[in-house]
Parts: structure tokens; sequence; C-alpha cells
């Protein structure tokens, strides 16, 4: 199995006190490819400090039914004081076959959209 994901980091102004949302919508495509399969699809979300991460990444949610796209979200999440930023990540646990004939390669698509990373 092969982990593919995307992600946007997202400005924020250090403070204390402070409350965000998040919402993406995320989709795992399989097109093509019959030994590929995708197992999950999960949005996670990780503060920093500059390039400095805040601990680790936390799942938001995520499906093994819902792979042809969902909103995944979670509201007025505290965040740590000294963070500076961020990082929204889409995941999609995939078990990826390829081959050097024709017409058995796997065309696997990972989207992400309508980031919103807000106050609540």
């Amino acid at each position: 199995m092969t982990n593919v994901d995307n992600y946007v980091d997202v400005d924020i102004p250090a403070g204390s006190g402070r409350r965000i949302s998040i919402n993406m919508w995320s989709a795992a495509i399989l097109s093509s490819g019959s030994s590929s399969s995708i197992q999950s699809l999960a949005v996670s979300y990780e503060f920093f400090n500059g390039s400095t991460s805040l601990g680790a990444a936390v799942n938001i949610a995520s499906t093994t039914t819902e792979l042809g796209g969902r909103p995944f979200s979670i509201s007025a999440l505290s965040m740590p004081n000294a963070a500076t930023k961020v990082r929204v990540r889409a995941r999609a646990v995939v078990t990826w076959y390829s081959s050097a004939s024709s017409g058995v390669n796997t065309d696997f698509r990972l989207y992400s959209d309508a980031l919103t990373v807000s106050v609540p």
C-alpha cells in the first residue's frame, strides 16, 4: 500500500485563545487498472510555527466508502498559541499496480477543492 497526498498551508496570525473551522472537499478516483484499489481517503490538519511542526497531524475524518467525493470539516478547533499556519492534507491509501504492458497501468487521481479555514 502507498500513501498519496496533497496539502495546502494556510497562514494564521499567532495569538492566544483562537479557534478556527476547517472545510475541504476531497475525492479519490481510480479510472483504470484492474489490480489497483483505493483503501481509504482522509483529511487531516497539522499546526506549524514557521516550518516547525507543533505536533502530529490529526485526522478530521476518513472514509472507505465515499471515495468519489465528500466534504470533510471540523468547527471551533482550538489552536496552539504559537501556531502561525495550519496544513490541511488530503490522503488516499492505495494499492498501486504498474506494468510495462500497455492497458494495465493505473490512472489514480486525488482531488481537493473548496478549502476554507475560517474563524467561527
